[in-house]
């Protein structure tokens, strides 16, 4: 996964909730680096930027940023969001090292319809998302799994996926990603289906 920039800015931090609220009406995110080499740091950025950046790379991006007269390169640690808006209101960077291995999540995307889905099947979703370590640019950008030959009955789980050789997948491999389920009947079909059955029984002569 290459680095990829983000313009921030440092702010002071001891701007008022007032103060911020302003900003983010202006379309401004506040935000804290956590880093090892310049310290903690309160920084604000573009909230159309960092979208960008979500949207083009996802929310394990490495990310470099100029702070204090230094460049460093960060992921994402967490964004917080408004409890009733929903909208994205501070945003965690954590400074790494390109040599260092880490800890992180990655989700995946499944593609393609199962044939079971054509016999009448129900696809069901277990997780969507399994632990890693590796160096940060080994961090896998998309991984894909293809659910199209799955029938009735079948299933894929973590030790279904495919990753580059330096990338150690940490979740239990027999962990249920997907299947593809017969679909249940609820008890006004169980019992149609019983009479409908009873009925042919008895008309059979």
């Amino acid at each position: 996964m290459k680095s990829i920039n983000l313009e921030i800015t440092e702010r002071n931090a001891s701007l008022g909730r007032g103060a911020l609220n302003k900003l983010r009406k202006q379309g401004v995110l506040p935000g804290i680096i956590y880093g090892t080499k310049i310290g903690n740091a309160s920084v604000l950025m573009a909230k159309k930027d960092l979208i960008n950046v979500l949207n083009s790379h996802g929310h394990n991006a490495i990310i470099t940023l100029n702070i204090k007269g230094q460049t460093i390169q960060a992921m994402i640690k967490e964004i917080q969001r408004h409890p009733v808006t929903g909208h994205y209101w501070h945003i965690d960077f954590g400074e790494i090292s390109m040599h260092k291995k880490i800890r992180t999540e990655i989700q995946i995307h499944f593609e393609g319809e199962p044939e079971g889905v054509k016999d009448g099947g129900i696809v069901q979703h277990n997780d969507t998302a399994v632990e890693i370590e590796c160096l940060p640019h080994d961090i896998p950008e998309r991984v894909i799994l293809d659910v199209s030959s799955l029938k009735i009955g079948d299933k894929l789980t973590v030790a279904d996926i495919m990753v580059g050789e330096n990338v150690q997948i940490l979740s239990e491999p027999e962990k249920l990603l997907v299947a593809v389920i017969q679909p249940t009947m609820d008890n006004e079909e169980e019992e149609d289906q019983e009479a409908n059955e009873e009925t042919k029984a008895e008309e059979t002569p």
